[in-house]
């Protein structure tokens, strides 16, 4: 049952992860892909429930997690390369304008998928029960999914 719990969870921060990927993509007009400033980091925390739990993650483009407990973990660059390059395919910014106001409750769990680029930043929420685009549930899970296969960096 455990197992099924985390990979739920890490489905859902995949999806979210992906979402605030595509948030770093300046909007153009002329609809062609923009590549993802130099430094840019993608945080994804979830919080609450009964117990309060607080935790985050810090993944960076080159691969390297910073995780809670100061854990360093790392996935290959390229894993992270192909769930930004999803994100860019969503349109971030109307993602964001509809999870903005999702209301947080109790017990529930709170994701927060916040993507930086230089001076700009996207952020995504949502929460257990939140009805929300499926775009957006599939970033979620791809940054879980990402999270979860991570190993200790070296």
């Amino acid at each position: 049952m455990k197992k099924i719990i985390k990979r739920k969870l890490g489905l859902i921060a995949a999806l979210l992860l992906l979402a605030l990927l595509a948030a770093c993509s300046p909007q153009n007009n002329d609809n062609s892909q923009s590549s993802i400033k130099e430094g840019t980091v993608i945080i994804y925390k979830r919080e609450g429930g009964i117990a309060g739990i607080s935790q985050e993650w810090v993944i960076h483009m080159d691969g390297n997690i910073d995780g809670p407990g100061d854990q360093e973990l790392a996935v290959p660059a390229d894993d992270v390369q192909k769930v930004v390059e999803k994100g860019l395919e969503s349109d971030f910014n109307s993602l964001a304008s509809e999870t903005a106001n999702i209301e947080t409750c109790c017990d529930q769990m709170t994701y927060i998928l916040t993507v930086v680029s230089g001076d700009d930043e996207w952020r995504l929420i949502t929460t257990d029960t939140a009805d929300q685009p499926k775009e957006v549930t599939e970033l979620f899970i791809m940054v879980q999914a990402l999270i979860s296969e991570a190993e200790p960096a070296s």
